[in-house]
This record gives structure tokens, C-alpha cells and sequence, in this order.
């Protein structure tokens, strides 16, 4: 029911960037691979997930045959709690890893 002639009003929102402290030498109570990453160019950020994503596929053999559950493999060696939740989240495709398209 147009009965004024008009379109529907569109909203857009520009949200503001996430407020950053001034970046710290000392850090107590947060992890450390987890406060230097949140003060990376995000450029940096993402070019490492794409150079990532180029070195798994091959443009002849097409994308790499992925368990359809990574987290229930087991891994062998030992690795640190940090490398292993951001394996977890690079197999949940969370934080910087979200835009891998496989």
C-alpha cells in the first residue's frame, strides 16, 4: 500500500571502529598472542589468511580433500595452549580466519 508515492526508507549504519587503549609494554591479564594481534593492520591480518588460502589450493588439483571433522582428529605432538586454540578456531573458521571459504 504506496499511497504517498514514496520508496521505503533504507537504514544504514556506520558503526564506529572498536575503541583500542594505547597499546601497553607490560600486559598482565590478557593473553599475549591475543593483545598483539587485536593492535595488527588489519591488511596484515588479512593477507596472511589469503597467502594462507593460495598455499593450500593448487589451480590443477582444486581445493584439498578437508576431514569432515578436523576437531576429532588427534593431534600427536605436543603444542602449546595458544597455537591449539587458534587451530581450533582456524577449524571453526573463528576471528581472522573467517573468510577462508572452505
Amino acid at each position: 500500500m504506496n499511497y504517498l508515492g514514496m520508496k521505503e526508507p533504507r537504514y544504514e549504519f556506520d558503526f564506529e571502529p572498536r575503541y583500542l587503549p594505547p597499546q601497553q609494554f607490560s600486559v598482565e591479564m590478557a593473553p599475549f598472542h591475543r593483545y598483539l594481534e587485536q593492535y595488527r593492520d588489519r591488511k596484515d591480518v588479512n593477507e596472511e589468511v589469503i597467502k594462507h588460502y593460495l598455499s593450500m589450493t593448487c589451480p590443477f588439483n582444486g581445493y584439498p580433500n578437508i576431514p569432515k571433522y578436523p576437531l576429532a582428529i588427534p593431534n600427536e605432538k605436543w603444542i602449546p595452549d595458544w597455537y591449539k586454540y587458534e587451530l581450533i578456531k582456524y577449524h571453526k573458521r573463528q576471528g581472522k580466519w573467517k573468510m577462508m571459504p572452505f
